[in-house]
């Protein structure tokens, strides 16, 4: 009889016992990379471009340089066009939308070269406060005058040498020209601006800004043939190189 009792006590104990554990949560698998996402953005913050031009250019005439330089063969360089379609002598530079971007001190002093009858570059673009440096490589005098409207125009007469003629524009200002008045096929263009965010095209018709953030912009450009401006509007990205294009026709637009 007592036995029979523990075996009740038992199977009561068994029924009334503790409540089962509730199941544990699986932990979730970690996320794998698939192959198709993209990569992420971890490239050079930047903004580039070409400028082209369509249809066909006027040629090339070769200038009449008389007797002042026997033997030299001066191109005219108002429209140079390279092999690949792209246009030279373009000035390139944000109009809008720099005003967030870092702008370090002028840089190194900047060469204008008077050499086989011709500017060298002919198209020079400077920030405000850097030197040029005027030099006469050819074996004649030269009149360099320089008429702008915001800064200061001069004249000045250079004979053969490596001694340069220095100059500084301390107002942003485009177009200035720049011409000889002993040689009047010789001319040049110069740009001025108030930060570093501008460029001449040349090889390649190319262009490219770094170190900029991200954000919208806008471009302009300057040609001397193509007085109008053309604008874009670009946003930057950071980690990516945004990519934009100029085009010029050569019928005027």
């Amino acid at each position: 009889m007592r036995l029979l009792a523990l075996l009740l006590a038992f199977v009561l104990l068994a029924g009334c016992g503790g409540q089962d554990e509730p199941a544990r949560a699986r932990p979730e698998p970690a996320p794998q990379a698939r192959s198709d996402d993209p990569p992420p953005a971890n490239g050079p913050t930047a903004l580039a471009g070409r400028v082209r031009i369509e249809g066909d250019p006027p040629a090339r005439s070769v200038l009449d340089v008389g007797s002042c330089m026997p033997g030299v063969e001066t191109l005219d360089e108002s429209v140079v066009v390279n092999p690949d379609g792209t246009l030279r002598n373009v000035v390139v530079w944000i109009a809008e939308g720099a005003g967030a971007a870092e702008t370090p001190g002028p840089p190194d002093p900047v060469r204008l070269d008077q050499k086989g009858g011709a500017f060298v570059p002919h198209v020079l673009a400077v920030r405000v406060g850097q030197k040029v440096l005027v030099v006469n490589s050819d074996p004649v005098r030269h009149n360099v005058r320089l008429t702008a409207f915001l800064n200061a125009s001069g004249t000045v007469m250079q004979s053969p040498g490596p001694e340069p003629t220095e100059r500084v524009f301390d107002q942003p200002e485009l177009p200035i020209q720049i011409v000889c008045d002993i040689h009047r096929w010789m001319k040049c263009h110069a740009a001025v601006f108030d930060h570093p965010w501008f460029a001449v095209t040349g090889d390649g018709g190319t262009f490219r800004f770094e170190g900029l953030p991200p954000g919208k912009y806008r471009l302009e450009t300057w040609h001397e043939v193509w007085s109008e401006p053309k604008t874009l509007e670009v946003e930057v990205v950071a980690g990516k190189t945004s990519e934009v294009e100029f085009v010029y026709r050569a019928s005027g637009g």
